[in-house]
């Protein structure tokens, strides 16, 4: 089929099935994407690698087992199958949609695709090793190969060697300023991705009294829950005034001025981020990094570190502020600075609503649709 755009043939989307807290932002935008592909022409749908072998205790011994793929066409049924593997999967859910097995990724050239994508580093390494392959690969790097998240995964050194090297014979889309640095000027893409305004959105008319500051505190490393603490702490200090309310999956023992939610659910997440004033996201290191966006679509003035991630959207002191990565005190004060100047406060809320206007699903369509037109007159 032939696209607006130019691009001829059908486009496969290949990702690796298994559910995680965080699976809602990449999956939502991935069906969005294949929406609004097929409506501008582009013949597009979604392929599923499961179960997830990488994943597994012993790697080696799972490889070499068979495992269920399957493939399934971009309608309406696809956004009821995600809702469902958010809390869990089970083969009675999958009997109720249309699925075809293939046993091989290479099976994949029957349908004769023109590209295709890989949601994840996992669909990747599956990918990788199709070396008859009619179609060409896309890469959409959704990871930052040497996080800790990332390593603790990659169980043998030859595989995770293998997976640094990103790849060579794919098409490379980053969706994040720190990927193209690694690439050392070699082509790749940069996809600036985009969140549902339709579901994040501001919903109070002023400022709460007193303010309420919202933490992400996830357990990885990388994720930054140290620093965050850190800034918590000196914050409180200096205005006990504030309410300070946290989320996430950390382990470890939160202090008693936090009130910590734990892991949320996508309804209780949304509720969060529309009760609270400002967002403060500690994060080492980020890929596209959603939460930013959606505290900003939803009404909060972020205080982001430079991530490699919330830096491609937010505007140190129009929309938001950044701190380097790792700075507690960096990002305490610049938390204390807009709870003492609302006028600042209320100039970063309003001009993150107008940021978040290009940032919707459907403009990160667009822009893929750009990319893809390119990869298909470059190859």
């Amino acid at each position: 089929m032939t696209g607006t755009n130019g691009v001829k043939g059908k486009v496969i989307f290949l990702q690796s099935f298994f559910p995680m807290e965080t699976r809602y932002h990449g999956e939502g935008q991935l069906v969005n994407l294949v929406r609004d592909l097929n409506k501008n022409g582009i013949d597009s749908t979604i392929a599923v690698l499961i179960p997830n072998p990488l994943f597994e205790k012993d790697m080696y011994h799972t490889l070499r087992h068979r495992f269920w793929k399957f493939i399934f066409s971009a309608n309406h049924q696809i956004a009821d199958l995600y809702r469902k593997v958010i809390l869990g999967y089970s083969k009675k859910d999958f009997t109720k949609f249309k699925l075809f097995p293939i046993w091989n990724v290479c099976d994949l050239n029957h349908l004769k695709p023109i590209f295709v994508v890989t949601w994840d580093w996992e669909s990747a390494y599956y990918l990788s090793k199709c070396n008859n392959a009619s179609f060409r690969k896309i890469q959409v790097l959704h990871y930052h190969p040497f996080e800790e998240y990332f390593r603790d995964y990659v169980l043998d050194d030859r595989i995770s060697k293998y997976v640094e090297a990103y790849y060579s014979d794919m098409i490379k889309v980053a969706i994040s300023y720190e990927q193209i640095r690694d690439f050392d000027g070699r082509r790749v893409y940069h996809w600036l991705q985009g969140i549902d305004l339709d579901i994040f959105f501001r919903q109070k008319s002023s400022i709460g009294d007193p303010l309420k500051i919202l933490i992400p505190l996830r357990k990885p490393k990388e994720k930054g829950a140290l620093s965050a603490l850190q800034a918590a702490e000196i914050i409180s200090t200096h205005h006990r005034e504030v309410s300070i309310e946290s989320f996430g999956n950390y382990p470890f023992k939160i202090p008693s001025f936090i009130h910590h939610h734990g892991y949320v659910d996508f309804i209780e997440l949304l509720d969060l981020y529309r009760r609270c004033d400002i967002f403060v996201l500690p994060s080492l290191n980020e890929g596209f990094s959603y939460p930013g966006l959606e505290a900003m679509a939803s009404g909060c003035a972020v205080v982001s570190t430079r991530n490699g991630g919330s830096d491609q959207y937010i505007r140190d002191r129009y929309n938001g502020i950044l701190v380097e990565p790792g700075d507690s005190l960096a990002l305490a004060n610049a938390v204390i600075e807009l709870v003492e100047n609302r006028e600042l406060l209320k100039k970063i809320i309003s001009n993150g609503q107008k940021t978040v206007l290009e940032y919707s699903n459907q403009k990160a369509s667009e822009r893929f649709i750009e990319i893809l037109n390119k990869a298909y007159f470059n190859s």
